[in-house]
C-alpha cells in the first residue's frame, strides 16, 4: 500500500473491533479505539484533578494569609490602644508627681523616667504579644473583649 498523503485517524467504537489494530502500523495512519480514549480522557482528567487541587491549596493558602493579615491588623490596632493607653498612664502620673522630681538632677529625673517607661513596657509585653498570637480565634476574641473592658478601650 502506498502511504498516505496525509494523517488518517481511525476511531473504531464498535465492540467488538472493527478496525483492525495493524492498520496503526501504516505511516500517518493512527487508530483509536475505546480502550484507547478512556485511557486518553482519564489521563487529562487526573491531570486537571491535580491542577485543581494545586489551585485550590493556592487558593486556601493565600486566604488563610490573608484571614491572618486582616486578623493582626485587628489585633495590631488594639495593641496600639492599649500601648497609648499604658503611655497615657504614665505622663499622667509624671505629671501627677512632678513636684516630686523638682529635687533630682535633669538625669536623674531622666533616669526616674526611663526606668519607669522600662517598667510598664516590660509588664505590657507579655498582654500585648498574646492579643497579637490568638488574634482571631476564639480565646483571642475573648482576650480582646476582656482588655478592652479592662482598661477602657475603644
Amino acid at each position: 500500500m502506498a502511504p498516505l498523503p496525509h494523517p488518517v485517524t481511525l476511531v473504531d467504537l464498535a465492540v467488538p473491533h472493527g478496525v483492525e489494530r495493524e492498520v496503526a502500523e501504516f505511516a500517518h495512519v493512527t487508530r483509536l479505539d475505546i480502550t484507547t480514549l478512556r485511557e486518553r480522557i482519564d489521563r487529562a482528567l487526573d491531570d486537571r484533578r491535580d491542577a485543581v487541587n494545586q489551585a485550590e491549596l493556592i487558593v486556601r493558602e493565600d486566604v488563610e494569609k490573608f484571614l491572618d493579615d486582616q486578623r493582626a491588623r485587628g489585633a495590631a490596632s488594639q495593641v496600639t490602644q492599649l500601648r497609648e493607653y499604658f503611655d497615657s498612664v504614665v505622663v499622667s502620673e509624671f505629671t501627677r508627681r512632678a513636684s516630686d522630681l523638682d529635687g533630682l538632677t535633669p538625669e536623674q529625673a531622666e533616669m526616674v523616667q526611663s526606668l519607669v517607661r522600662g517598667v510598664v513596657a516590660k509588664i505590657a509585653h507579655r498582654p500585648t504579644t498574646v492579643l497579637k498570637d490568638m488574634a482571631g480565634t476564639d480565646q483571642g476574641l475573648r482576650l480582646s473583649e476582656a482588655t478592652r473592658v479592662l482598661f477602657g478601650l475603644e
